[in-house]
């Protein structure tokens, strides 16, 4: 049987959904305010967490099946896209922190520009992979796979931020594609989300909205 790649589309649409949001959310923040920059600072850093868990699962678990399934399946526009993306990374990590250590207009500014300069690499990169990888991926993956590829990425990331990517694939989704992605997470990660980690979800939306 072969994947149902929406799932990992649904992946892309929390990404882009989640970081269009960013620059706006950034700007809204009152300078000075350094307790609502921490809060949209930290939900910058959790993006940045959640996009790099995502390339890791891809290259321990897609990339090499595709190679040995599809030789020449991966476009070299998906590699440079993910590599500008990777290279913007670390500055928008530094920026992030140093506006929530001192939250002055300047700070603000630069990581406001920067994240817009950051989604534009994104989009590129999914784009790119949506558009050359996808196809052969649908082809030559089956749904273990795909299940392999969202567990490497969960259980790579710090475990209170599991919860929270869990919450965003399913809130910035239709129902249809949530009901996909939750129907392909892990049995432990569906009992813990019911058991505690829907609540957590809910406190951080509310505090993220409140700032």
């Amino acid at each position: 049987m072969p994947a149902d790649v929406r799932v990992i589309v649904g992946i892309h649409e929390c990404f882009r959904k989640e970081f269009a949001s960013l620059p706006l959310r950034v700007k809204a923040v009152p300078v000075d305010d350094r307790a609502r920059a921490d809060v949209v600072g930290r939900h910058v850093l959790l993006m940045c967490d959640l996009l790099a868990a995502h390339d890791r699962a891809q290259a321990e678990v897609v990339r090499p099946l595709v190679a040995e399934r599809a030789p020449g399946g991966d476009g070299g526009a998906v590699e440079d896209a993910g590599n500008a993306l990777a290279d913007a990374v670390p500055a928008v990590r530094a920026q992030v922190q140093a506006w929530r250590d001192d939250a002055n207009v300047l700070n603000r500014a630069t990581i406001h520009t920067t994240l817009i300069g950051f989604e534009r690499l994104l989009l590129a990169q999914l784009s790119a992979e949506e558009s050359q990888t996808m196809p052969t991926m649908a082809d030559v993956l089956s749904p273990d796979d795909v299940d392999a590829l969202l567990a490497a990425g969960l259980t790579s990331l710090p475990a209170d931020e599991v919860p929270l990517a869990v919450g965003m694939f399913l809130e910035d989704n239709t129902a249809e594609v949530g009901a996909l992605v939750w129907e392909r997470l892990p049995l432990p990660v569906r009992e813990d989300f019911d058991a505690s980690g829907r609540a957590a979800y809910a406190d951080y939306r509310a505090r993220l909205r409140d700032s």
